[in-house]
């Protein structure tokens, strides 16, 4: 990628991140695709199904996109001259054996204290990595560079997501603050580390997807937007749990979320242009229908949708599958491989799968709320609805695992190459 070289990205560096984090990215699919045959067939699995959606979302959240992302900041803005193996190393095979724990944990015994021990545990590497960022990031400390801006908004949020990680497991283990604090307390650490750390890296490799020079200096409009996205992502993040707070507080987060919305359509307008690939078209019409959906949220008559569990899958598949995961691979695929037809024909066939799969949660999901706006007695007419979702889900979900095992097979003895 001609864009790589102009930032002086360094493939040593990324190359065990990325592979590991290909890994993950199968596990979470395979787990995606057990999920989708138990809903599809009624089958019945060795372990409570809500163990399995446990283990594939925090999977995806820690083995998949976190350590993704971290290696591509630290090949963008670590200085080598500065740079220390043995801390990349321990911060590296550290987050990887929490992640293995923790997979396991979630799938033998779901949210228990054991899996919130390794949850904490994996706080304690995020804030390692920020450490050393901070410490020997060349660019981190200096720049005026758009996409440094946005990289230390999304560090910024990767650290205030673990505040609330140290009063959970305290709260688990004697009870201190009730049921109420301990779900707002998690489900603040959940969203704010999906929407404030991955979703917000996620515009740093739009700004690659683009295949524009993407160490753009930083306007004043675009510092006025990175301004006003921290107080309004933390007001965000708090609105899994927004029945649990006061009106006047509630009425603060539906306008946080309207507003969010309306920020995300004014960044993924201004980096519209002629002459766009189809990927970044793919991801940003993604990130348009992701910024409606946080309008709508905050908007008073379709509340009720925070509240619905099927909803909140569609939303969290937009973002990580959709945006997230699509602008990781391909961001590696590209760097890593000049024009091979098989290549090519693979990253077809995911972004196919990654659009048949959201459509059929799309299809879930209404076939879910429409019952609660038209009446309950709908809801078994649209039954059969619900199951085509997820036969159709199932099915879009095996053209995925195949094209990223495909990528992942050509991928190894390709970076190893670096």
């Amino acid at each position: 990628m001609k864009e790589l070289n102009k930032i002086n990205f360094n493939f040593e560096i990324a190359r065990p991140w990325f592979a590991l984090s290909f890994f993950w990215f199968i596990i979470i699919i395979f787990l995606g695709i057990v999920m989708r045959f138990s809903f599809a067939f009624n089958v019945v699995l060795p372990t409570p199904i809500e163990f399995t959606r446990h283990a594939h979302s925090h999977t995806a959240f820690w083995g998949w996109a976190g350590p993704g992302f971290f290696g591509f900041i630290l090949a963008i803005l670590i200085d080598e001259t500065k740079r220390s193996r043995v801390y990349e190393n321990i911060l590296f095979w550290g987050i990887q054996l929490v992640s293995f724990c923790a997979l396991l944990s979630f799938i033998l015994s779901g949210y228990s204290k054991l899996s919130i021990v390794f949850s904490t545990l994996m706080v304690f590497f995020w804030l390692g990595f920020s450490f050393y960022l901070l410490k020997f990031g060349k660019k981190i400390k200096h720049s005026s560079s758009l996409l440094v801006y946005i990289v230390r908004l999304a560090v910024l949020m990767l650290v205030v997501s673990t505040f609330p990680t140290f009063f959970i497991p305290i709260s688990v283990l004697t009870g201190f603050g009730g049921e109420v604090v301990k779900s707002i307390a998690i489900h603040f650490f959940l969203d704010s580390y999906s929407e404030g750390w991955l979703y917000v890296m996620s515009f740093v490799l739009l700004l690659f997807l683009k295949k524009e020079e993407p160490n753009l200096e930083l306007t004043k409009f675009s510092k006025i937007l990175l301004l006003l996205s921290f107080p309004i992502l933390i007001l965000v993040s708090l609105r899994s749990s927004v029945f649990l707070f006061p009106k006047s507080i509630s009425v603060l987060i539906f306008t946080a979320s309207l507003l969010w919305g309306i920020l995300q359509i004014i960044v993924v307008s201004r980096l519209i242009h002629k002459e766009l690939n189809y990927t970044f078209l793919f991801v940003s019409i993604l990130i348009l229908f992701k910024a409606i959906l946080d309008i709508i949220v905050g908007l008073p008559f379709f509340t009720l949708f925070v509240q619905s569990k099927m909803f909140v899958l569609l939303y969290l598949h937009v973002k990580l599958l959709g945006i997230m995961s699509v602008s990781i691979l391909i961001f590696v695929v590209n760097a890593y491989f000049s024009n091979d037809n098989r290549i090519l024909y693979s990253k077809r066939i995911f972004l196919s799968g990654v659009a048949i799969t959201l459509m059929a949660m799309l299809v879930i999901a209404m076939a879910s709320i429409l019952p609660s706006f038209v009446g309950s007695s709908l809801g078994l007419e649209l039954s059969w609805l619900w199951q085509s979702g997820q036969i159709l889900a199932f099915c879009a979900a095996l053209p995925v695992i195949i094209s990223v095992l495909i990528l992942f097979v050509f991928l190894i003895p390709q970076i190893r190459e670096f």
